[in-house]
């Protein structure tokens, strides 16, 4: 039947899905160690990481994607939005 192939096809995606989001962190342990630019500027990373985090949250709390997407919509070209 149509729904047993949607529930299928749906069970494929969210396994690729799953698999795109954890290989790179899986990769990352394995290596992390031997990457001394990394490590040497951690705390950096995290702080610009956090900042990042709260200029996101305060963009999309206040709807300024949109705003965002019609500026970039010349640069790139023909993206109108979700």
């Amino acid at each position: 039947m149509q729904w047993e192939w949607q529930i299928q096809k749906g069970i494929i995606l969210h396994v690729f899905l799953y698999l795109g989001f954890s290989i790179p962190f899986l990769v990352m342990t394995f290596i992390l160690d031997r990457m001394t630019f990394l490590k040497k500027h951690a705390n950096r990373f995290m702080v610009i990481g956090g900042y990042l985090m709260i200029i996101m949250w305060i963009v999309l709390f206040f709807d300024w994607m949109t705003a965002i997407i019609e500026l970039l919509i010349p640069v790139f070209g023909g993206f109108t939005g979700f």
